[in-house]
């Protein structure tokens, strides 16, 4: 009998990606008022953009909890992302957004998540 070998969860969702069209415009806009939902529950100052598979984080500073800091994250958030990739899936829950992005051939996940407790303060201010 032949073995097939099937790869991993990650590999599967990875291929399914990698098939999907790239999401629309309205869609990511749909999407990123549930990031901006997130944010506005989890009240922290720092996120992170993070792909493990890359070494690519990015930490976010919101500074204060407002409208205004939301749609600055949001806009801040879509321009890093379009710097990465087309967007092919966004799925946000309550604390954490898997983010798959494509560019060229290649499909990666990236994470957007409260990241307070990755960062330290070692300026004056933040003592």
């Amino acid at each position: 009998m032949a073995h097939v070998e099937l790869g991993t969860a990650y590999d599967i969702q990875k291929n399914t990606v990698s098939q999907l069209y790239p999401m629309t415009k309205s869609a990511i806009n749909d999407a990123l008022e549930k990031v901006k939902n997130m944010v506005a529950k989890t009240k922290n100052q720092y996120y992170m953009l993070l792909c493990r598979e890359k070494a690519d984080y990015t930490i976010f500073n919101i500074g204060t909890h407002n409208v205004t800091a939301y749609d600055r994250l949001a806009m801040e958030l879509k321009t890093c992302m379009k710097s990465r990739g087309k967007a092919k899936v966004i799925d946000s829950n309550n604390e954490i957004t898997q983010i798959w992005l494509q560019d060229g051939d290649e499909v990666s996940l990236y994470y957007f998540f409260p990241a307070n407790d990755n960062t330290i303060e070692c300026w004056e201010g933040g003592l």
